[in-house]
């Protein structure tokens, strides 16, 4: 009987062992692209919208009130982009900007910088980071001079539970592409394959951490499933497909930059997800992790990722609506100003495929404005329509949403004819078997710019 009694003792330790393995679980939410979007109306047609982070709101303290430890971030192009913001950089600065006062109001952990965070420029930028009450993160954007870090490159939290997560922030490098040099003066943009690899061994043994993340503001350039290079997809922009297949060891991807909805997928192995634009989504990351006993280190176990829909049935957070009250009256009244007369209807019946009135109206305004011989210009969203009669500032701002800058350029001959080239390519090759579409798939129109003044 004895020989028994030592084998159930030795059956109770091994039962004993596995009762103590305990197991946590970490959520990571995440936005994208918010673009200024913060209450749930569209103020250039004057009309609800089931979007903007004072819905995400609701939808964030329902994840916080599940009881695990839940992080927040935001993966870029959030300070520039709505008429809100633009009121407001153009009339009373007395009140703080209002996307970081928002985004402090729900608690952000950090942000990855995104190209259009450089719109207004180094003073501008600065004077909203410093609002900020979480970090900027962009871990390949260096001093030009120095090398020195120009943002936060890395976030490590540890939680409650005892997790630790690291977090890498970068940037497309495409932006010296995007907009004019003064904006990102004495700025380098590194390979963000280069430095999330250094980054991610960094956090793994220096920081210990149990998770990492790269939040990237950088979409993919290779279609999820087949694996093939997008069509019309620029050089140099995105990089989400590279460094989840380049760099191992990565747990998951945060995409934003091209607006696009990626519930959940998968490339080598690192789990990649974005979450839309225009508070239009709240994305989820669950990460479950076990530990054997409590001086054991946590094994990540399971990953799932998800985009949760903002719809008409989430609920506006009433803080957020009361402290963005003022701002909302401010963009009404000046989108309300009547600036001009339209004796016809603008609009664009054929789109992008023939000259039209309301793209001639943009030429003429740039022409107008500068002096020069030739306008370049494109039609951001050929849809667009003005009616005959008061023109408003919306009307105006529906054609152009984003803060651009007119420029003057000198340009030879042949330099404007190979910008009309590099524009051309929004247009599909024709062949006798057939093309399906007059535009290049994935070639986005408003890098199609046509010429006035030019025969």
């Amino acid at each position: 009987m004895r020989p028994i009694a030592i084998l159930l003792a030795l059956v109770g330790c091994s039962l004993a062992s596995v009762a103590v393995a305990e197991e946590t679980r970490v959520t990571l939410l995440h936005t994208t692209d918010v673009h200024g979007s913060l209450l749930p109306y569209d103020d250039l047609l004057a009309r609800p919208a089931a979007r903007g982070l004072a819905k995400v709101a609701t939808l964030v303290k329902q994840v916080r009130a599940e009881g695990q430890a839940v992080l927040l971030f935001d993966n870029g192009d959030a300070i520039a982009g709505s008429p809100m913001v633009s009121v407001w950089r153009r009339g009373d600065r007395s009140r703080p900007e209002p996307v970081t006062l928002a985004m402090n109001a729900m608690g952000y952990d950090g942000m990855s910088v995104g190209n259009h965070e450089f719109d207004f420029g180094p003073a501008g930028l600065e004077s909203t980071r410093a609002a900020a009450h979480f970090p900027f993160l962009a871990a390949n954007i260096v001093r030009a001079t120095t090398g020195a870090p120009a943002f936060q490159g890395t976030l490590v939290r540890e939680l409650p539970n005892g997790v630790r997560v690291g977090v890498i922030g970068v940037c497309t490098p495409a932006v010296p592409l995007m907009g004019d040099s003064t904006t990102y003066a004495g700025l380098v943009f590194l390979s963000p394959t280069e430095v999330v690899t250094r980054e991610l061994q960094h956090l793994r043994k220096g920081e210990r951490c149990d998770i990492v993340v790269v939040l990237a503001h950088m979409g993919l350039e290779k279609d999820l499933r087949s694996g093939e290079p997008r069509k019309g997809e620029p050089a140099n922009e995105n990089w989400g497909w590279r460094m989840a297949y380049e760099v191992p060891g990565i747990d998951a991807v945060i995409l934003g930059h091209t607006h696009q909805v990626i519930p959940t997928g998968e490339v080598r192995g690192t789990l990649v997800t974005q979450a839309g634009s225009l508070g239009q989504a709240l994305g989820r990351l669950d990460f479950t992790l076990t530990r054997e006993t409590s001086l054991s280190h946590w094994t990540l176990t399971k990953r799932e990722a998800r985009v949760i829909t903002v719809t008409d049935t989430v609920a506006t957070d009433p803080a957020m609506a009361e402290l963005l009250a003022p701002y909302a009256a401010d963009t009404r009244a000046a989108l309300d100003e009547v600036v001009g007369e339209a004796r016809q209807p603008l609009s664009a019946p054929f789109g992008r495929f023939t000259d039209n009135p309301l793209w001639r109206l943009v030429h003429q305004v740039q022409l107008d404005a500068t002096g020069a011989d030739v306008s370049l210009a494109a039609l951001f969203d050929p849809t667009q329509r003005i009616a005959a009669g008061p023109i408003r500032v919306r009307d105006l701002m529906r054609l152009y949403p984003y803060d651009n800058t007119l420029t003057v350029a000198d340009l030879s001959g042949a330099d404007l004819k190979a910008t009309l080239e590099q524009s051309v390519r929004f247009f599909a090759t024709y062949t006798l078997e057939g093309g399906k579409s007059l535009v290049e798939p994935g070639m986005a129109g408003f890098n199609y710019d046509t010429a006035h003044g030019v025969e």
